[in-house]
């Protein structure tokens, strides 16, 4: 997409008029300019457009004006995941816009700074940094203020989301969304309901996830803001997988994968292999699994998404006959994550963790990690997390003394999956109660009548051809386990 005429024309009266024009008009103009290119994804426009701007503002002696162009070349890092050098640019940006007037370019950088950390795998830096943005804007009515504003908003409920935080990310969010409508910014407000539709599938909260996701998919269709549209078909993605819902969720890890190639974005890449990896997972197809995470785990070792695929892969390996390099990779994972500072990832290892003990019959280790697990999802807002705990501790149990309070754990459970619809983790729990009340004597009529019921629902959204027939060996295995 080329610059508009308009533009060519008023970029040719900056720097060839011989008026006078003031450094803040020419910073106005440009970050307008940048923000046009980086809507339409165009690295090489922002590029062009403040290399320019970096001449200009060598030969007038402006710091403002050096600050705004070096800001301005890490954005175009950022386009193309050159992330490194986008910390460099910034970090320049930074000394020289720390010596001019203009709070919104002081604001933006620490923001764009702090985007840099957290693709680098330093989250706790990075949540510093969006705060410092904030306090630098928070008492300034100034439109562009708020603009910059709304952006801290939005980076930072992401992060604490990522951290393990969806309450507070889900806060942010909203004062993101808040500022992007009065102020009529529609990119910021796509940016706004992704996060808040992370943070509430996080929490749980499915339904007012898809609302959410659906009003941020609306825009940015519109706005054709493509990393964005990809990052909103993941969570939309999630969402239908977990609800059952396999061949959407395939479906739209197509068209992320797609938009990842087509626009260069590894962290779409890594996103796609992830949704189809939990697709074979739920369908315990852990070969197929195990690919899936693999090369998503390959797009990056410090990113939220390529270490989430690091821990699934490690379990998938475990399940798949591989056992130590397996618990290698999972360990790892967790390490990793845990180093950057990505808690949902570390708690997404941990379950993993746990089920991985179960299955190499390592009862008190799954008990231990599984207490943990309770902890940190009572704290942070995961009820899911606590819900699959409380499920994986009753597992662990071996001792059996009491079977009453196991079943009645497990129908506890159960009926706290209420309104969310969770189809695969409800046959886990019920397969589970089943076995153990046939085991204890007691009739199981009333929960293969409800197993039955699920799965024919299941086999009804599982497509195309390939989920299908996987869905057909997962139905086979689940009838075997309860009619024993």
């Amino acid at each position: 997409m080329k610059p508009c005429k308009f533009c060519l024309v008023a970029e040719d009266i900056i720097l060839n008029s011989d008026e006078i024009i003031s450094d803040e008009l020419v910073h106005d103009f440009y970050i307008e300019l940048t923000e046009l290119a980086y809507e339409i994804q165009d690295a090489t426009m922002i590029r062009e457009q403040n290399s320019r701007l970096l001449e200009l503002g060598q030969t007038k002696h402006s710091k403002l004006l050096i600050g705004t162009a070096l800001d301005g070349l890490s954005i175009a890092c950022m386009v193309e995941n050159q992330f490194e050098e986008g910390l460099a640019y910034t970090n320049q940006a930074i000394s020289y816009l720390n010596h001019s007037s203009n709070a919104y370019e002081i604001m933006n950088s620490h923001t764009n700074r702090g985007v840099y950390l957290y693709m680098l795998g330093r989250l706790n830096e990075a949540i510093e940094s969006f705060e410092l943005a904030l306090t630098l804007g928070s008492s300034d009515d100034d439109p562009a203020i708020q603009r910059g504003m709304a952006n801290a908003h939005y980076q930072l409920a992401l992060s604490q989301t990522f951290a393990g935080w969806p309450e507070l990310g889900l806060k942010n969010a909203k004062t993101s969304l808040d500022l992007a409508n009065e102020i009529g910014h529609h990119h910021i407000a796509v940016t706004a309901y992704l996060a808040s539709s992370l943070a509430l599938y996080f929490m749980a909260d499915d339904k007012k996830a898809r609302q959410d996701n659906n009003m941020g998919i609306e825009i940015a269709e519109k706005l054709h803001a493509n990393r964005m549209l990809g990052y909103l078909y993941a969570i939309k993605a999630f969402l239908d997988n977990a609800a059952g819902n396999l061949g959407s969720a395939f479906e739209f890890s197509q068209r992320i994968s797609e938009l990842g190639l087509e626009y260069k974005h590894q962290e779409l890449q890594s996103l796609a292999h992830r949704i189809r990896g939990d697709i074979y997972l739920l369908l315990q197809s852990y070969k197929e699994a195990c690919e899936e995470y693999q090369l998503g785990s390959e797009f990056g070792s410090r990113d939220f998404w390529g270490l989430d695929n690091l821990v699934r892969f490690g379990y998938t390996q475990v399940k798949s006959g591989q056992s130590e390099p397996g618990m290698v990779n999972l360990h790892r994972g967790i390490d990793l994550a845990q180093s950057a500072g990505f808690g949902i990832v570390e708690i997404w290892g941990m379950q993993f963790l746990s089920y991985a003990h179960i299955f190499r019959e390592e009862w008190e280790l799954s008990q231990q990690v599984t207490l943990k697990l309770e902890h940190m999802a009572r704290i942070r807002t995961l009820p899911m997390v606590g819900l699959v705990a409380k499920f994986l501790g009753s597992i662990a149990n071996r001792n059996h003394l009491i079977p009453e309070e196991d079943i009645e754990q497990l129908e506890y459970s159960l009926s706290m999956l209420g309104d969310a619809d969770q189809p695969y983790i409800a046959l886990r729990i019920l397969i589970h109660l089943v076995r153990l009340k046939k085991h204890s004597g007691y009739d199981t009529e009333q929960e293969i009548y409800r197993i039955n019921t699920i799965l024919n629902r299941c086999e009804e959204l599982a497509y195309p051809t390939n989920i299908q027939e996987a869905f057909q060996i997962y139905r086979s295995k689940v009838e075997d386990m309860v009619s024993g």
